[in-house]
């Protein structure tokens, strides 16, 4: 809407963009406007960085930084008669970084749903949408967390098994997401994938709305090309209803 209006405003108001105006041709509601579109413009890259429901991460940090560069483009020409007419040039290189960022960002989004591929990089895309696909669609919850603990990829049985969103588990520290008791063993099984093992485990969590989750974890560490650890990956099979059969079972023991 901000790009819109700028757009809109100078066409009805200049013969010249903005960039290509001397000092001496910004009029003092053209200053103001500026200063307007400056903020908007900011405000804009800021939340559209922070929203992961908007695109994928490359898109929004491009399309983000393309507002931001924008948007000093636009005060350092509304700037331009108080420091003289070479800023006025610095927010013109700013604004067109902007524009090749937002391009950039353009074809980033359309190259994320599988268009204007080369061949070979067409064949890796359907294979992980094959893969994504799987991930998705099997009956145990998968989480994914780097070294210090956060969260970094969830499927949609995990999300359901939790309660929370993807955006509320996404970005979170995975102790959290535990019982208190429960932070001691996480820890340590940390630190077992740290030295490259593999195991397999009970863990409780507790979801959103406070329920118990107990859960068989399969956990192993995950390497990337160079051969550094950089995240663990675990598969959550729901078994709460097994425990509770299996704490009835030991009450009734201790009852006889």
């Amino acid at each position: 809407m901000a790009l819109i209006s700028v757009l809109f405003y100078t066409v009805y108001n200049h013969p010249l963009p903005f960039c290509l105006i001397h000092s001496n041709g910004l009029t003092i509601v053209d200053r103001l406007f500026l200063f307007i579109a400056t903020i908007f413009f900011s405000i804009s890259s800021v939340l559209i960085l922070k929203n992961n429901n908007i695109g994928n991460l490359i898109f929004r940090r491009l399309y983000a930084y393309g507002l931001g560069l924008i948007a000093v483009g636009f005060f350092g020409i509304s700037i331009q008669n108080i420091l003289g007419d070479p800023i006025n040039r610095v927010g013109c290189i700013t604004l067109y970084l902007g524009a090749i960022y937002m391009l950039m960002a353009l074809v980033s989004s359309i190259r994320s749903e599988g268009k204007w591929m080369l061949p070979w990089e067409q064949d890796i895309y359907e294979t992980g949408t094959q893969y994504q696909q799987m991930v998705e669609t099997v009956n145990e919850g998968i989480m994914m967390a780097n070294t210090y603990g956060i969260v970094t990829f969830v499927n949609n049985k995990m999300v359901e098994m939790l309660g929370y969103s993807k955006d509320e588990l996404l970005g979170t520290d995975a102790l959290f997401l535990l019982e208190k008791n429960q932070h001691n063993i996480m820890n340590k099984k940390v630190e077992n994938r740290e030295k490259g093992l593999s195991e397999s485990y009970e863990l409780k969590f507790i979801r959103k709305d406070g329920k118990e989750l107990w859960t068989l974890v399969s956990a192993s560490p995950i390497y990337d090309s160079k051969g550094v650890h950089t995240n663990n990956l675990a598969m959550y099979m729901d078994i709460t209803e097994r425990k509770a059969i299996e704490e009835k079972l030991l009450f009734q023991a201790d009852i006889l």
